[in-house]
């Protein structure tokens, strides 16, 4: 390691960096393993979480299949407030609408809760050379 490479790597975070970073840690967190694994492979273009919180995932060639999984209710209305939050924004009956680049990976994200729908609902698209679009309701 050179002496800038070190001196960069012992410089203390600044307290806007650590901030981010503890959202960031925090985003992932409530996405949970089972969805970021999903949200890496290829060939998944769209996850959806239905109200009783059973995770959808729809492949490339394969068609929608039910995963097995089951989001928490409390998981997905934590998720929904971290990227609000990552995106610096409020979500509100006055301002339901939520839309933003995702911080994790540059997916376009949007999100609504009432009274634009009835139950929330997110939504995140990728463009990629096998991705079309990937989604997810909560």
């Amino acid at each position: 390691m050179d002496i800038v490479s070190a001196q960069a790597a012992s410089k203390p975070l600044s307290l806007q960096q650590q901030s981010q970073d503890r959202k960031l840690e925090g985003l992932r967190r409530d996405f949970g393993p089972f969805c970021l694994q999903a949200l890496d492979e290829p060939d998944v273009i769209e996850l959806m979480l239905n109200p009783d919180g059973r995770v959808w995932i729809d492949r490339l060639g394969a068609g929608m299949h039910d995963s097995g999984y089951t989001m928490p209710l409390a998981q997905a209305e934590k998720l929904f407030g971290s990227v609000a939050s990552m995106l610096n924004r409020e979500l509100t009956r006055e301002s339901p609408i939520l839309e933003g680049e995702l911080p994790l990976d540059g997916s376009r994200f949007e999100g609504l809760i009432p009274p634009v729908v009835v139950t929330q609902r997110v939504k995140l698209s990728r463009y990629g050379e096998e991705t079309a679009c990937k989604s997810f309701h909560a």
